[in-house]
């Protein structure tokens, strides 16, 4: 396995090889390079193997041809895996996998595994060493499709189906995340901060009394429907973020956690939100999508639902 591994790593494809280098920076300060599978190298392989995935990629574009001024979009998801037992206090086998593929290839497809491409595998002690940690690593991820001279976005990705060249543009629509993943990709402090949602700009804890000090009644707590709501914007959320930035360096630490705990958001110098190559690459809050499946069957509503269908009566109150 590790030898057929190999051999499709090294290929040499119109993109370079599959597998190349990703530079980082560690917390000591020095550079060092985690492998990353070239996804335009990958996309260009992968068709010449199995005869259902050409013939996938075919089809779908021949539904839905892709050019700069429509391009298909990319799905981004990143999750951490804890091979073995989960509950142990010291896990050296749990990883960060990132997985990408098309929205266009229809909701079949995606449903099985054969129709997403690896584009990271690293363990998790790796990936917390480097400065930024997983939000950092994330960076790297997105700017992995968009790098001078193999931009699916401006240049696009020639792909040979059958003897047949055809121009393939692609731009990052959606990055999907369980809680955890959020929570360390954006920089969001969650539950724990006195402005919960990073893509609500009026909503925030009862505890916090920042309601009851508002005399416009702009800002909202205990919601539970989204009419109540005010959308940010990617703006606003880069600028929140980018406050802290440069509040970093002038306020104390003290005052500093709480201005983070007020925003609802924990800085690092690089951060997805701060790193101004991705502006025009990556939109935050459009492309913020929640893992369904964490949501509903993880500790989620459709357990508690089983539960409290299969609960005698007696005991539901």
């Amino acid at each position: 396995m590790r030898e057929g591994r190999d051999r499709v790593a090294h290929l040499v494809t119109p993109y370079g090889c599959i597998l190349k280098p990703m530079s980082a920076v560690d917390k000591t300060g020095a550079m060092v390079d985690v492998p990353i599978a070239c996804p335009l190298a990958s996309l260009t392989y992968a068709p010449e193997e199995p005869d259902g995935l050409r013939s996938l990629f075919k089809h779908r574009l021949t539904l839905k041809p892709s050019s700069p001024e429509d391009p298909w979009t990319i799905v981004l998801y990143c999750d951490e895996v804890t091979p073995g037992n989960p509950l142990a206090n010291l896990s050296r086998r749990r990883f960060h996998s990132f997985y990408w593929s098309f929205i266009e290839l229809g909701t079949e497809a995606l449903s099985h595994e054969e129709s997403w491409f690896i584009l990271m595998t690293e363990f998790s002690t790796v990936v917390n060493c480097l400065q930024g940690g997983l939000s950092a690593c994330f960076a790297a991820a997105v700017k992995a499709f968009f790098r001078d001279g193999m931009d699916m976005k401006r240049g696009g990705l020639t792909l040979s189906l059958d003897g047949q060249d055809t121009k393939l543009f692609a731009t990052l629509g959606s990055v999907l995340l369980d809680g955890g993943a959020h929570k360390y990709v954006w920089g969001a402090r969650g539950d724990g901060a006195s402005k919960f949602c990073i893509l609500c700009t009026n909503l925030w804890t009862s505890q916090s009394n920042i309601v009851a000090e508002d005399g416009t009644n702009l800002l909202r707590c205990d919601v539970i429907t989204v009419d109540g709501l005010e959308a940010a914007s990617d703006i606003e959320l880069r600028t929140n973020m980018r406050c802290l930035q440069q509040e970093s360096a002038r306020v104390a630490p003290e005052a500093f956690t709480l201005l983070q705990q007020a925003l609802g958001l924990t800085y690092h110098p690089r951060n997805v939100l701060v790193d101004r190559e991705l502006d025009s690459l990556l939109h935050p809050t459009t492309a913020y999508t929640h893992d369904w499946m964490h949501c509903l069957f993880v500790d989620g509503v459709a357990n508690l639902t089983v539960y409290l269908f299969s609960k005698p009566a007696s005991l539901r109150t």
